[in-house]
């Protein structure tokens, strides 16, 4: 009896995490494994997104300009919404420039993590953010690259955070998984962008 039960657990566990998660192809060529709960950008429905989620409160000139700009390929990026969640303020997204991530090691590793703090000042025209933390080969990412690095700052919005993970999946590449996150959701969220990391295979 013991052996069976055991046995009907196994097979409810694999259907259960089979059943959590989805495959999907990026835009850059790779192959991810999507949780159930969130929609990617190149098959997303927006309207039906609201409409089926209606105490999510969201910015639609926004969402939309992100769309449009995807949809020209104006901009490389890739976004996934967690739909229960103000997806304005909580995204997964993917960006992967040209750029050979072995030149990051040529750099002190202290000058780097200011080069990326400046960054994002200037990109959000703020004159002074906090890193929270910027680290070399962070171990709960299993990808092989040549290095991997992880870095959470404050968000672009009041009580954000921005997590990224940099490394490499293409030689010649330079890919980053990055989470934007109210701060009261990045605990939760934060471990899909770990399992949508790891998950990453070409």
């Amino acid at each position: 009896m013991k052996k069976i039960t055991f046995t009907f657990f196994l097979i409810f566990a694999f259907f259960s995490n089979n059943l959590s998660a989805k495959e999907i192809r990026s835009m850059f060529g790779f192959y991810l494994n999507l949780p159930k709960n969130y929609e990617a950008i190149q098959n997303l429905n927006l309207n039906k997104l609201i409409k089926e989620n209606p105490d999510v409160e969201i910015n639609r000139d926004l969402i939309n300009e992100i769309m449009v700009g995807t949809s020209k390929g104006d901009m490389d990026i890739e976004y996934f919404f967690p739909v229960k969640y103000n997806f304005e303020l909580n995204n997964i997204y993917i960006t992967q420039p040209e750029g050979n991530v072995k030149e990051y090691m040529l750099i002190e590793f202290k000058d780097l993590c200011l080069a990326l703090k400046n960054l994002f000042e200037g990109l959000w025209k703020k004159q002074e953010i906090r890193q929270h933390k910027c680290a070399k080969n962070p171990k709960e990412i299993k990808i092989k690259s040549p290095v991997s690095i992880y870095a959470i700052h404050d968000g672009p919005y009041r009580n954000t955070k921005l997590y990224n993970y940099i490394f490499e999946v293409d030689k010649g590449y330079t890919t980053t998984v990055n989470l934007l996150c109210e701060n009261q959701n990045c605990n939760k969220l934060k471990k899909d962008l770990v399992k949508i990391t790891n998950s990453i295979t070409k």
